[in-house]
Order: structure tokens, then sequence, then C-alpha cells
């Protein structure tokens, strides 16, 4: 959808949106980017960051004024199903009028994606979906309406993941157990491993591998379930180990039972069977590998914690060159993601973020500054991009970016704590301590057992 073609002018007034957005002026991007949805209704990326520059406004809205938005967006809503027969597009106009008051509303959103279904846009349903779930992630009627948006758009990879996270929160529905069949199904016939056409149970060659796809549906709770599930398929793979449905289920198995340089090496094998052409599963190969590495750093601590004083100084280099190994395989990571996929804010983030903790933060700001597009790290970029001027003596831009994420989000939880708590530490060693010590007394009395904090602002009273 992000491949249809612009007018010379339409993608003039795209240009300048990105320009707007980049510089934080959320209303006027908006208003060019509803332009472009509105003359081309299936361009993605004009929709993309329309909704992201949507959310980043309606993080400012004032509580009251949230609460009165059922009052205007209910009539809105009923004026857009009345209009979806007629016209889906239209529909999509009225949807659009709705998110742009309030960007993860449940009736703007689910309105959208039916009518985007309707007129044919399935990846605009999915933004709508997406939105949702990023707003709402246990909302279990979103999460299956999104698994069966993957599935029509012939993603069932993540359409699995999406029905596994319906499971976690009601194990028994009936949906999204179905749902997981399909899904499995469906990559399985796409990869080759059942016929193409008739039922997918009719293709299955025994009794035995229709009691693996039924327990297979099934939430695993315990080692011994595992195992068995795992020694039906470990059958099925030495038949055929060019089946990516059983791998994946294999290298999963692995995961819940702990065993992580199994599961690695089964991932492994199925994203060598998608000619490495799978973002999805390359991200679990690369989370398996950081939780194997945190894994023996924790143990390692805990070995250091208990040790003699005769072999706690060499417990303690082991445990630092662990930290490394970590840094350094975080930071190749990252730098190797971005490569193949440049345009991902996500992975920008996540090479800023392993670039930071390398100790490279002169590297880490050009990253970070792209990040700030991407509303999910927002906050989280502000602050590492404050730490890493902060690391170069740049007080004064370390400030700028600090205060900016604290002005911007609403609620004191721990994102914000750090936030604050890292600009009373940069304002202090600016030599401004009345200001620093500010910072800390917020944190304080919301939460005095955050870090020092408590330390920092009573001595300040000569206690």
């Amino acid at each position: 959808m992000s491949t249809v073609t612009l007018t010379p002018q339409q993608q003039e007034l795209l240009n300048r949106a990105r320009e707007a957005s980049d510089r934080a002026n959320h209303d006027y991007a908006i208003t060019l980017l509803r332009q472009i949805v509105t003359q081309v209704p299936a361009h993605l990326d004009a929709r993309r960051l329309l909704r992201a520059n949507e959310l980043l406004k309606f993080k400012n809205v004032s509580s009251f004024s949230k609460s009165m938005l059922g009052v205007k967006i209910a009539p809105m809503t009923m004026k857009g199903k009345s209009s979806f027969k007629k016209s889906p597009v239209e529909a999509m106009e009225i949807a659009e009028e709705i998110l742009h008051l309030d960007p993860t509303s449940d009736q703007g959103n689910n309105l959208l994606a039916e009518a985007a279904i309707a007129a044919e846009m399935v990846p605009v349903a999915l933004l709508a979906y997406e939105t949702l779930r990023d707003a709402k992630p246990n909302d279990l009627d979103n999460l299956k309406n999104l698994g069966r948006t993957y599935l029509l758009n012939g993603d069932a990879l993540k359409a699995q993941s999406t029905f596994e996270a319906a499971l976690k929160i009601k194990p028994n529905d009936g949906e999204a157990l179905k749902g997981m069949k399909d899904a499995s199904a469906s990559h399985a016939s796409k990869s080759g491993s059942w016929e193409e056409t008739g039922d997918y149970r009719k293709s299955l060659k025994s009794a035995d591998e229709a009691k693996q796809l039924e327990q297979a549906s099934k939430v695993v709770k315990s080692e011994e379930a595992i195992n068995e599930q795992l020694a039906l398929l470990y059958q099925e793979y030495e038949q055929n180990n060019q089946n990516i449905s059983v791998v994946l289920k294999i290298a999963d198995l692995c995961e819940r039972k702990g065993d992580f340089d199994s599961a690695i090496a089964y991932f492994e094998w199925a994203y060598s069977l998608t000619n490495k052409a799978d973002s999805e599963i390359e991200k679990r190969i690369h989370k398996l590998r950081m939780r194997t590495i945190e894994n023996r750093i924790q143990a390692k601590k805990a070995e250091a914690a208990a040790a003699s004083d005769e072999t706690k100084s060499t417990l303690q280099a082991e445990l630092e060159a662990l930290q490394l190994e970590k840094a350094g395989f975080e930071l190749d990571s990252a730098k190797e993601r971005v490569a193949r996929y440049p345009n991902d804010l996500q992975l920008r983030f996540e090479l800023g973020q392993a670039l930071v903790n390398a100790n490279q933060p002169k590297e880490a700001i050009s990253e970070l500054q792209q990040a700030l597009r991407q509303p999910n790290v927002r906050y989280q970029a502000y602050n590492l991009l404050g730490i890493a001027f902060w690391k170069r003596g740049m007080l004064d831009f370390a400030i700028k970016q600090l205060q900016t994420a604290k002005s911007e989000m609403p609620i004191m939880d721990n994102l914000k704590k750090e936030i604050i708590y890292n600009l009373g530490c940069v304002l202090e060693q600016d030599g401004k301590h009345e200001e620093a010590l500010q910072q800390f007394k917020e944190i304080y009395e919301v939460d005095s057992q955050y870090r020092d904090v408590a330390q920092r602002v009573e001595s300040s009273y000569g206690g």
C-alpha cells in the first residue's frame, strides 16, 4: 500500500509533513497528512505518519477533555456505520475524523478496519487493529480481529503469534484456538508441508498427527506436556526436516522448556528455510541469544556474591567480560539488522541504545534522533539522547532532551522517574544545584525509595 503513486503535489505535501513531524509540529503535519489520506486512502506510509502524530498530540490532551470525547464520537460512529454499505471509503473518512479526536478509539479503529477490508485495503485495517493493540494490549477481541486480518493479508506467522497472545489472556477461547489452527495450517501450506487443495486435516497422514495438531492448540503448562508434544514433533521432523511449521513448533517448545540452545538451533534452521527473509524469526533468535548471555551474567553475579574474598576479584573480572560480550553482541546484531532494514525506526532505536551501552555516544546520537519518529520508543529515545549528550559533556543539549521528554510525559511512571533523575544529575553536574534538587524532590514526592533520592533530598534539610 505504501507503493501507491502520489502526484508531485501530493509528494510535496508528504515531504512537508515529514519535516513538520521531525520538528514535532504535530498540528501542521496532521493537517497535511489528512489531505493525503483523503485523496489517496490506500497510501499506508502517510496514514502511519498521520497516526503517529495524532498519538503524540493526544498524550497532551487533559483527562477531562478525554472523558468528554465519547459524547462527540458516538454520533460520528453511527454516521460512519450508516455510510458503510453505501461507500466503505466514505466510512473510512468518518473513521479518520474520530481518530483525529482520539487515535486510540475502539469505535474509530474498528470502523476504519472494517471499512478498509470492505474496500480491499487490508494493510490499512492492520494499521487500525495494531494501533488498538499497542494502546490496549489485553483487548482480547481486538487481538482476535488482528490475527484474522493477518491471515487475510497472508501473514501466517504474525497471525500465529497474535493468537498466542490472545490465548495467554484466555487459554480456552474457541475463536483464538481456531485461529491458531488456521494460522498453522496456512503457514505449513505455503511452505509446502500440506496439500494446497482440500481441508488440511484430510492431508494429515495418521491419527497421531491429528492428535498432535489438537495438542498444539492447548496452552502447555508443564514440562511433561511439553516433552510429550516434542516427542510427536521430533517424529514428524525426522520424516521431513523441511517442514517449517514443525521446526517452529519445536523451537517454541524448547524455549518454553528453558532449553535455549536447542531453541536457537531450531529457530536458525527455520530462518534458513525462509532464505533468511523472515524478520520475526530473526528477532526471536536475537532475543534468545541475549537471554542466554543475561542468564550467564545473573549466574555469575550470584556466584560472585557468595564467593570468598580470595576468588571474588577473579569472578568480578569474569562478570565484566560477560557484560562486554553482551554489549558487543547487542551492538553487532543491531548494526547488522539496521544495514538490512535501514528504514525501520525501531531498529534505529535499538542500535542507538546499543551504541550508548557500548560507550559510543557520538555514534548513538544520529540513530536516536531518527528513532524519535517512532512513537512507541520516543521517550526512551529522548532519555538515551540525554545520556549520550551527557557522556559527551554537552550538558546543555542533554538538559534540553531530558526536559522535552519530561514535559511531554503525562504520567509519573518508571521511565519518567528515570528521565527526571537523569535530568537532576546533569543539572547538578552543570552547577545548577537548586534546579537539580527540585528534580529529585519531584521523584521523592511520589516514590521516596527510588534510587538515592531520599538521601539527596533529606540531606538538603540538614538531616
